[in-house]
């Protein structure tokens, strides 16, 4: 009798345990929909483009992209949902990538780009300058499935456009140059298909008129907003917030007035305002106290003073001396 109960509660907690993971299952396969889709081969129909709800953007298929160029009144096919696109996935067989083919109209968001071994051509300009289309700091992963020998036979294509008739014209310029990823102020590139883990650098950028820019990489978790700090005598005090991904753009100015040594730090945070990684601290001002102040600006006038005034009276009192040195033999 025993034996019999143990049996039947065995296989009900199986079944209770299959449910649940089903069900699990079930709701996850639910959560992840098609928001469209379409084709996007330069044969027509031999890629498809899926655009789905968690923001992944996916194009498969065998061969070649369709190019695109929006000031021609040529779009790709998702040009209307960059602001609904978080990562790009070229999969396996897809052996170009269409120019213009990720540009959207001012700032995108998407943070990955993931390109298949099969990738021969890059057509020119297939990403718009990072410095320009993303909010500042924001890192752009290029996650390539060969390796740093394989992207080397990657070759870039140009096209000078015509556009005499209704429908614009693109006759080739040239086809054997070599890709080149330079260009790209916040974009990386990673072999082997691999992802970089969560990080956030403060890293120097005079060339975009900002003192420090923070490049990070949120793979797990979204990323909403970028928190930045003044760090002093190791007390953090929060000076800016900056939203990720929705177009903003902000500049700050921070106060170093006080004595001591003054760093910036920025947190990456979640939606729940979760931390999900935090930047070193960068040293950005080291202000001396009165007391340094004046014993430097002292030192300075005593440097001075021997510099015009005490090195001439020891030359003068010098050079005589060594004069009669001299005369009575001895040789200095």
């Amino acid at each position: 009798m025993k034996n019999t109960f143990k049996k039947l509660l065995s296989v009900i907690l199986c079944a209770v345990l299959l449910f649940t993971t089903a069900s699990t299952a079930f709701a996850a396969e639910e959560a992840r929909t098609v928001v469209d889709s379409g084709y996007c081969g330069a044969q027509g129909e031999n890629l498809i483009w899926t655009l789905y709800s968690d923001g992944e953007l996916v194009i498969s298929g065998e061969g070649e992209m369709d190019w695109y160029y929006p000031q021609f009144g040529k779009f790709s096919p998702w040009y209307n949902y960059f602001d609904r696109i978080d990562v790009i996935t070229v999969e396996e067989g897809v052996t170009s990538i269409g120019s213009k083919a990720f540009v959207g109209d001012g700032l995108t968001r998407y943070y990955k780009i993931s390109l298949p071994e099969s990738l021969q051509f890059v057509e020119d300009d297939m990403i718009s300058d990072i410095s320009v289309t993303r909010v500042p700091g924001q890192h752009l992963a290029i996650c390539y499935a060969g390796d740093n020998n394989k992207i080397l036979k990657i070759k870039q294509r140009a096209y000078s456009i015509k556009s005499e008739s209704s429908e614009p014209v693109r006759e080739l310029i040239y086809d054997n140059a070599r890709f080149s990823w330079g260009g790209y102020k916040y974009m990386k590139v990673y072999f082997d298909g691999n992802e970089p883990e969560a990080f956030c650098d403060l890293v120097r950028d005079e060339e975009l008129d900002f003192d420090f820019v923070a490049h990070y990489y949120s793979p797990d978790v979204k990323a909403k907003k970028l928190v930045w700090y003044r760090v002093i005598n190791d007390k953090d005090k929060k000076i800016a917030e900056m939203n990720v991904g929705e177009y903003e753009v902000k500049e700050f100015w921070v106060n170093t007035n006080r004595s001591g040594k003054h760093y910036l730090r920025a947190d990456v945070v979640d939606a729940d305002g979760n931390v999900i990684v935090s930047s070193e601290k960068a040293l950005i001002a080291d202000v001396m106290s009165f007391g340094e102040s004046v014993k430097l600006l002292f030192a300075e006038v005593v440097y001075v003073l021997w510099l015009f005034v005490g090195l001439p009276i020891f030359g003068a009192v010098a050079l005589p001396v060594l004069e009669l040195l001299n005369l009575f033999g001895y040789k200095i």
